[in-house]
């Protein structure tokens, strides 16, 4: 199903997997074995309504569980996204059912952060989640790649892995590339205020790394449910067909 600026792709979850592109990818009813070997989703946090910030006044980007700092994105700086930005979906397609994939343009949400952020999702193989990013820097920037999660992370930073486990389910979130100075890492979710909502019982994962200016980073980030074997197929955005 396509609805600008969303797509769906459905394998026979029921579930969602929120795998950080403004344009979302729902995994749900085109691939029968992801339902039995995927095991972990990503989580958005769920915020309040506004109503409960009213005394406060307070703006809805500035409040954590709202902003991208505590959502499934990307980060540069620290900073905000701007909340002016819009992403267009550039491709996608259901055709091929060991590619199910969708591809849309950032760059309007990092205004005067970074030059060009492209994001792809695609579901490979009927078996496992490949989520590519591909930046271009016009000043030195640290980039920040996230995901929110229920489930109980383990880092191993020799495979440049985390492994991430709810119960009897695992689901591995591998980093392929190699960008300069990645550091894996584990972030909490507690907002620095005391009126907004705790969200209890989860965390971040994902990494940090750096970017020169006037460089281009791609950044490969595999979700491998246990059972599955999961590889990069490393083609450009621009190819996936």
């Amino acid at each position: 199903m396509k609805n600008e600026p969303n797509v769906t792709s459905r394998t026979s979850w029921a579930q969602v997997c929120h795998t950080g592109m403004t344009a979302a990818i729902v995994l749900s009813d085109v691939a029968p074995e992801l339902a039995q070997r995927t095991v972990r989703r990503a989580v958005e946090a769920m915020p309040d309504p506004m109503s409960v910030y009213a005394p406060d006044g307070a703006s809805r980007w500035t409040l954590f569980t709202y902003n991208n700092l505590c959502h499934n994105t990307l980060s540069f700086d620290g900073r905000f996204q701007s909340t002016k930005g819009y992403s267009r979906l550039e491709s996608w397609s259901s055709q091929n059912p060991d590619f199910v994939f969708a591809t849309t343009d950032l760059t309007s949400h990092y205004p005067g952060q970074i030059a060009r952020a492209r994001r792809g999702v695609a579901i490979v193989d009927r078996s496992y989640v490949w989520v590519r990013d591909e930046i271009e820097a016009d000043s030195a920037r640290v980039i920040r790649w996230s995901m929110v999660t229920s489930a109980e992370p383990r880092i191993d930073r020799e495979q440049r892995s985390i492994l991430l486990t709810q119960g009897n389910e695992r689901l591995t979130l591998r980093v392929v590339s190699q960008p300069r100075n990645l550091q894996l890492k584990v972030w909490s979710t507690k907002p620095p205020t005391e009126y907004e909502n705790p969200n209890l019982g989860t965390c971040i994962v994902g990494f940090e790394c750096e970017i020169a200016p006037q460089e281009r980073v791609n950044l490969d980030v595999l979700l491998i449910p246990e059972g599955a074997e999961g590889s990069c197929p490393g083609q450009n955005l621009a190819e996936w067909r």
